[in-house]
């Protein structure tokens, strides 16, 4: 291709994996690009100028550094390079910033790239079935009906919980005394909400007192010991927690494939819990992760799910912060779908939270970009205290669905 003729470079720091794709997609809008493998030097910037004379060069949106004293012919594009041909759908090229990276030059209009690309994520869900590597990250929330005086008063609970975008609710209880009551509201919520629920009863005998007639299947039983007594509850799920033989990362990982396959021979669909006890604990919250991180690499073939809230509940930090940085570790380890609850004041607002993470978190797994310029304004749930509950949403949110079974492709 003629230098004259080249509308984008693409200058990379290294070589990029799929790189054919984002020109394919570039090109597919109109212009015509080549790449060019370079530091974003002056003296390499110069020569690519002078030999494509009339490209724009859009190097790394994390390329720290000032480059307008070129014109404007060399910009900042996206911080990872999937997401610039959605960029570039919005903006024109000459349009970008020497000086920002092209997330915080849309501002709020980035948000429709992050549409975009959850959207292609989402793309076949259809009700809760977490795959067995993320993304996307299901966003499960937790409602003790112990925790409160009537039946009507946990309803509301779970409405507020579904409303702030969980994937699924979890009716639990922590008590035998509360069996009955957790039976009366799961069936209540299962056949006159419309999404699905799971069901956490504080024995296997849960369905003794009688799930009324009429009430949907749980997509989901909490849980199931690996080797343990069987759930007499047919649910579409099963969590199975593994029996840790000693505090080794390795061997942990072993006892987390050896309860995927238990569950899987027991026909439970099962769901592994690598179960994340407090900080100070043993084992330690992210030796569960390393070792379910290990287990994934291992060949494990059942998905995983992360129960944060034992950990966030029992640190003196804010769970805007500590919910993210869980939700991306626990991805990170292969876990694409985590558990929250709001037991105090201080995790008040922890679905909407995760939910927000969730995205954030899926978005980076599927880009390569830092959660960083997205639009979702965490912080400013960032107020809490007794009966607290965060507000519908931050601009990101107010334009996505509340959850991945939402989205339309």
């Amino acid at each position: 291709m003629d230098g004259n003729d080249v509308d984008i470079v693409l200058l990379l720091q290294n070589t990029v994996e799929d790189v054919q794709l984002v020109v394919d997609e570039i090109e597919g809008l109109g212009y015509s690009v080549v790449t060019v493998v370079a530091p974003p030097t002056r003296d390499s910037l110069v020569r690519i100028l002078e030999r494509y004379p009339k490209a724009i060069v859009i190097i790394p949106g994390g390329v720290p550094g000032d480059f307008r004293e070129y014109g404007g012919r060399v910009v900042k594009g996206t911080y990872s390079l999937k997401p610039l041909p959605k960029v570039l759908r919005i903006v024109d090229p000459r349009d970008l910033s020497p000086v920002s990276p092209a997330e915080k030059v849309l501002g709020e209009k980035f948000v429709y790239v992050v549409a975009e690309v959850l959207r292609n994520v989402a793309s076949g869900i259809s009700g809760f079935k977490p795959p067995f590597s993320p993304p996307p990250v299901f966003v499960l929330s937790e409602v003790y009906v112990d925790n409160y005086p009537n039946a009507f008063e946990a309803l509301l609970e779970i409405l507020y919980r579904v409303a702030a975008g969980a994937d699924l609710v979890v009716v639990g209880a922590a008590s035998a005394e509360a069996q009955e009551a957790l039976a009366n509201v799961y069936t209540t919520v299962s056949r006159e909400l419309s999404i699905e629920f799971g069901v956490d009863p504080p024995s296997h005998g849960f369905q003794k007192p009688g799930l009324l007639t009429g009430s949907q299947k749980p997509a989901l039983y909490m849980s199931v010991w690996e080797g343990g007594e069987l759930p007499e509850v047919d649910s579409r799920f099963t969590t199975v927690l593994p029996r840790y033989g000693s505090r080794d990362v390795l061997s942990m990982a072993e006892d987390i494939l050896r309860a995927c396959k238990w569950g899987v021979k027991e026909g439970l669909n099962p769901i592994v819990d690598p179960v994340l006890l407090r900080p100070g604990a043993s084992p330690h919250p992210f030796e569960s992760l390393a070792a379910l991180k290990i287990a994934r690499r291992r060949g494990m073939e059942c998905p995983a799910m992360v129960g944060v809230n034992n950990v966030y509940e029992m640190v003196d930090a804010d769970t805007t912060g500590t919910i993210p940085i869980l939700t991306l570790a626990s991805a990170e380890s292969g876990a694409s779908a985590i558990l929250v609850s709001e037991e105090s004041a201080k995790s008040r607002g922890a679905t909407a939270e995760a939910r927000i993470a969730s995205y954030m978190v899926s978005y980076t797994l599927a880009t390569g970009s830092p959660p960083k310029d997205l639009g979702f304004a965490l912080l400013e749930s960032k107020e809490k205290a007794p009966g607290y509950r965060p507000p519908s949403g931050c601009n990101a949110l107010k334009l996505l669905p509340r959850r991945w079974g939402d989205f339309r492709v």
